[in-house]
């Protein structure tokens, strides 16, 4: 199974565990004390608050998705299409990935992204890009701190520098953008060298 398939069978699910969660949770009136109305009440509500309520609930449920009315050829009824905001999702993962630099974070955004179709997309691609550098940089300098750490003679230390040059460690952590992480690295990379 492709990535595609597996990041929109997730989104299903994520869709229908927020509907189910919104359904099975008591209303944030019942926790702030103000009841709903009893049945007597009910009739002294005008049907200006009854409309601005129904508004409300509905823009609630609606956190992440948009509604299209598409027309169909029979009898010219109109039927209600569910739009996910693939931006909205794609930024909460990225944020997701940058507090937490792990890989699948960063491949699930990269999934995300890729459904985006707005201008932001691009902002998003070089956030999640930032995130990926700083994950590829910190393999590297592990690789680096192993080799060099294990080193018991010369040659061995030799081959810890050569691995240095030939992948240009430091212009790599030249070229991160200036963040704890770089700070890190830094600090990391001057122990080692």
């Amino acid at each position: 199974m492709d990535k595609k398939k597996i990041a929109i069978i997730a989104l299903v699910f994520i869709f229908l565990g927020t509907m189910i969660f919104a359904f099975a949770n008591p209303k944030d009136e019942d926790f702030k004390g103000n009841s709903v109305p009893s049945k007597v009440d009910e009739d002294k509500t005008t049907d200006d608050e009854k409309k601005d309520e129904e508004t409300l609930g509905e823009e609630e449920e609606n956190n992440n998705t948009n509604f299209v009315t598409n027309t169909n050829g029979d009898n010219n009824a109109d039927e209600v299409v569910n739009v996910v905001d693939y931006y909205k999702l794609a930024l909460e993962a990225v944020e997701k990935a940058e507090a937490s630099l792990f890989q699948n974070d960063v491949d699930s955004a990269k999934d995300l992204i890729n459904n985006v179709t707005t201008d932001q997309k691009e902002d998003l691609l070089d956030r999640i890009n930032d995130v990926q550098n700083i994950i590829d940089f910190d393999k590297l300098l592990k690789v680096l701190e192993n080799k060099t750490n294990s080193s018991t003679n010369k040659d061995e230390l030799n081959d810890a520098r050569d691995f240095n040059t030939s992948n240009s460690i430091a212009d790599k952590l030249n070229s991160l953008k200036d963040s704890a992480s770089k700070t890190g690295f830094e600090e990391r990379y001057n122990v080692v060298m």
